[in-house]
């Protein structure tokens, strides 16, 4: 059976849309329950009045509008939840970066999302229309909007996920029956990746009448909203109602290790119990809570006393809280437990976002993982290992007094700083289901103990049985006489089969932990979250680079005052050749092609300027050397070196033109094929590499450079050719400093400063091209992505086409100098200016950019007019279809079970 771990966080929840707005508000002990009264009178003759609202307004502010997340037409499709679920998800798959395009990968990618009730709104409103104006009162997307499983439905439309595709419904335990469930779709090998959750939105007045009848509801805080929701305290009178989603993105360990994915967390068990017991309240012993909690450590093969903390379902009642307090002390200090209740971490996080019933386990089970992984603020003390491994527990808000038999750690007003390495998060709904999810840290480490013929799972002993499969796989079964615990784990790896029941270590990397708090602090910034971290963050690298050269420079040349102007010469020598054309073009055409195979890369341009000042640094180093022996020899060198660089960056650049001008011919097929789509079900397809004559005929030169470190060699290649004046000055540089006496070390300065330099700009390029290639903003827009495209690809392609020939007619008129005439006197200008035309190149870009932006609306507008207005139609097959014309007219229903409510034409054709 293979391991799953957690890649991807999503959520809008009271606290804010988006978990980073959620996790950090909930951390400062915020509360995201408000008064309901302002929605409307319905809501005013309600006895309970409060409710955890998910906070509108823009999403650079952490708060929800539907524009920031879908298309208009998307959001007159879907329900609310599900637009809660594809926002959620859309931030999940971010935070993974899974976006995948080949076949295969959409085919091993599901989706499970839940809802306990889904869109009451549709149903209530639809009813009251229908009862008013009959059957033409009622909207053709009626049930489409109704339906649970449209939620997931639309995120496996929208991304082109192939996999299983899932929805469960069980009342408020359906988030952790979802993740749960996806968790084992992907271990029995039916997935590799699962988007998994819950989403919710029933703050109707019918919905909240329900629970109030049902004396489940807080109603004696409505002039204190955010005081209502009180886990475990004695003055707790039910739960407070809300909205959200949350999304996580699970995956096969070893999927995620060979794509180097971000690591939250493992999922290493998944309980599920019934009652059997009442439709409403639960045992007052626990008994299904106690039961789902140790089925989760079975499948973890985790003692109890390993638990370091527990997410609780606490929703605030009297009867809820109690029975699960009871069933999490019964497990923890029972055998194999904690001593002391006060040994038992437990928090219930619904104080500070209400109830929010089918998505509350998935929202809840993203704040244990973030529990399991988040380190709190204490990344200013990062060289203290000891400090970066206390995580953070959620807090429980408005737990002043707790009540008789509440001993544990609740984590009341504030959170703690304590180690987590294994929690477990509950989850229990009406009708007596309950489900536990078991998290723990990644990468974790077990004490072994191969010599141990029994295991104590808090019984004398233990029936211990492995069976070896191959090298990857071991089957442990352990049986206990005398003890509740049987466990059957399967662990894969070559490591030794792990001692079931022993302790979890803190065993994540510094760096991993750095990395998180990095994302936090990116997701905060206003513009800059707009920007891919990995883009950011090799920048900001190559910046702190160049620092750290000049200070060591610096404190060197503090000795040497006379070669300070030269080193900034050098330095700025490096900036000045990075905007040469051959290097922008070929760093763009380069990063175009990797995003065109599914690719996001952001070291193209470093690559590329590592191998180029290969040849720098190294010819420097010679001509330094042998200065008075190469003197004489130096214009023949020069001249062959160009010629080598001029043939090699001429070749390049037409050849990768000739790809782009495919690359632009499969777009501009593509936006053909989006705008004479049905309007959204527009699909996105990057892979090029289909067929075609090109392809054919192009085939292993396409395969050349397929990762961005192949740039170094093409890098090396380039940098033979010293046909450019910021070259020639530096190699002069070197060989006058040398002629005049000056240590080699010392002359060792002025490249590496001018590779640094060179890398800066370089690596800057080949990100800010990424950046705008792939930019989220466009993402949620077939048309406008393949539009931008289409403008960027065909200013590449003439950029590329320009520079190849010049330098190939640079290089004729090198070999033949006694060429005349305007047209060769033009080239050999050219081939003197090439700083000029890389700064147009630039230039170029940015004025074609902000021209396509300004006539994308009117030519959008002029589109759209041409697709006709956009509605969904129902066949008799139940088959959507969007014809090219619709005239609206009733008709008599027909025999079959379906029927349309329009006449529409379909390329001339009438058809019901």
């Amino acid at each position: 059976m293979r391991r799953v771990v957690v890649t991807g966080l999503g959520a809008v929840t009271p606290l804010g849309a988006g978990i980073r707005h959620t996790w950090r508000r909930l951390l400062e002990s915020g509360s995201g329950i408000v008064s309901t009264s302002s929605r409307g009178a319905q809501f005013e003759t309600l006895p309970s009045r409060v409710a955890g609202l998910i906070p509108l307004g823009s999403r650079d502010d952490g708060k929800w509008q539907a524009k920031d997340w879908l298309l208009a037409t998307e959001e007159r499709q879907m329900a609310l939840f599900a637009q809660y679920a594809i926002a959620s998800t859309q931030e999940a798959l971010d935070d993974a970066g899974w976006h995948p395009t080949a076949q295969h990968d959409l085919e091993a990618t599901g989706v499970t999302i839940g809802s306990g009730i889904g869109n009451l709104d549709e149903a209530y409103n639809t009813s009251i229309a229908f009862h008013e104006g009959g059957y033409r009162k009622v909207s053709p997307l009626f049930v489409p909007r109704l339906l649970i499983n449209l939620a997931a439905g639309h995120v496996s439309i929208r991304y082109g996920f192939k996999g299983p595709n899932h929805a469960a419904t069980t009342a408020c335990t359906t988030g952790v029956h979802a993740i749960g469930d996806a968790s084992r779709l992907i271990a029995f090998g039916d997935a590799d990746v699962m988007v998994a959750g819950g989403a919710e939105s029933c703050i109707h007045p019918l919905a909240i009448a329900g629970f109030a009848r049902a004396r489940s509801l807080a109603t004696a805080w409505n002039d204190d909203p955010s005081a209502s929701s009180r886990p475990f305290d004695k003055d707790r009178a039910g739960f407070v109602i809300g909205e959200g989603a949350g999304i996580m993105v699970l995956e096969e360990l070893e999927h995620a290790k060979a794509r180097k994915a971000n690591i939250y967390a493992e999922v290493r068990g998944y309980g599920l119990s019934s009652d059997a017991y009442h439709m409403t309240a639960p045992r007052e012993d626990g008994e299904g809570a106690y039961l789902a909690m140790r089925q989760a450590l079975r499948h973890a093969g985790a003692k109890p006393e390993a638990v370091d903390y527990v997410n609780a379902h606490a929703t605030s009642t009297i009867l809820g809280d109690a029975a699960e307090n009871t069933a999490i002390k019964r497990l923890l200090l029972g055998e194999g437990g904690k001593k002391h209740a006060s040994e038992i971490n437990v928090s219930g996080t619904k104080g500070a976002i209400g109830h929010l019933l089918g998505a509350a386990g998935a929202v809840e089970a993203i704040f244990t993982t973030l529990a399991i992984r988040d380190v709190g603020w204490l990344v200013l003390y990062a060289v203290l290992r000891r400090l970066l491994s206390q995580n953070v527990l959620p807090p429980t808000l408005n737990l002043d007094n707790p009540s008789e038999g509440f001993d544990c750690n609740y984590v009341p007003k504030v959170p703690q700083h304590q180690p987590v390495n294994l929690a477990l998060t509950n989850s229990f709904g009406f009708g007596g289901t309950n489900a536990s999810l078991c998290l723990a840290a990644y990468p974790a480490s077990f004490r072994d103990d191969p010599a141990a013929q029994e295991t104590h799972i808090g019984a004398r002993s233990c029936e211990e049985t492995t069976k070896h499969g191959d090298d990857r796989e071991y089957i442990t079964n352990v049986h206990c006489p005398d003890s509740e615990f049987h466990v059957h784990s399967l662990t894969t790896g070559r490591a030794r089969p792990p001692a079931v029941m022993d302790t979890l270590e803190d065993g994540r990397p510094l760096l991993a932990k750095l990395r998180l708090r990095a994302g936090e602090y990116h997701a905060r910034v206003p513009g800059i979250r707009r920007l891919p971290g990995r883009a950011i963050a090799i920048v900001l690298l190559l910046i702190i680079i160049n620092i750290l050269a000049w200070v060591a420079c610096a404190i060197v040349l503090s000795y040497h005052i006379t070669l300070v102007s030269t080193a900034v010469l050098a330095w700025t020598l490096g900036l000045r050749h990075a905007l040469d054309a051959d290097h922008i073009s070929a760093i763009d055409l380069m990063t175009r092609r990797l995003i065109a195979s599914g690719q996001r890369p952001v070291t193209v341009g470093t690559y590329f300027s590592l191998g180029h000042s290969t040849i720098v640094i190294i010819t420097s180093i010679v001509v330094a050397a042998t200065s008075a022996a190469i003197s004489d020899r130096f214009g023949p060198f020069s001249n062959i070196g160009g010629i080598i660089g001029s043939s090699v960056s001429a070749a390049f650049l037409i050849f990768l033109g000739i790809i782009n001008g495919w690359i632009f011919y499969k777009l501009v097929q593509q936006l053909r094929k989006a705008i004479a789509s049905p309007i959204g079900h527009e699909l996105l397809d990057f892979n090029f590499e289909g067929g075609g004559c090109m392809t054919l005929v192009l085939k292993k030169m396409f395969k050349l450079i397929d990762k961005p470190w192949k740039m170094y060699p093409l890098g090396v290649l380039f940098g033979l050719g010293f046909d450019t004046s910021s070259e020639i000055a530096l190699l002069g540089i070197s060989s006058i400093q040398a002629a005049q006496g000056t240590s080699i070390w010392l002359i060792l300065i002025f490249p590496l400063l001018f590779t640094a330099g060179m890398c800066l700009l370089d690596t800057f390029d080949g990100a800010a091209m990424m950046s705008l290639y792939t930019s989220a903003g466009l993402a949620r827009d077939v048309i406008a992505i393949l539009y931008y495209q289409c403008v960027l690809t065909a200013v590449t392609v003439a950029v590329a086409l320009v520079v190849g020939f010049l330098q190939l007619f640079g290089l004729i008129l090198s070999l033949k100098p006694g060429l005349n005439g305007p047209f060769w006197h033009g080239i050999e200008v050219a081939g003197d200016h090439y700083d000029i035309i890389g700064g147009s190149i630039c230039g170029s870009f940015l004025v074609f950019g902000l021209l396509s932006i300004v006539l994308y609306k009117p030519w959008r507008r002029l589109i759209e007019r041409g697709r006709g207005e956009a509605r969904v139609t129902l066949g008799d097959d139940g088959e959507a279809e969007t014809p090219e014309r619709i005239t609206i007219m009733p008709l008599p229903q027909g025999d079959g079970a379906g029927g349309s409510i329009v006449v529409a034409s379909w390329q001339g054709r009438r058809k019901p």
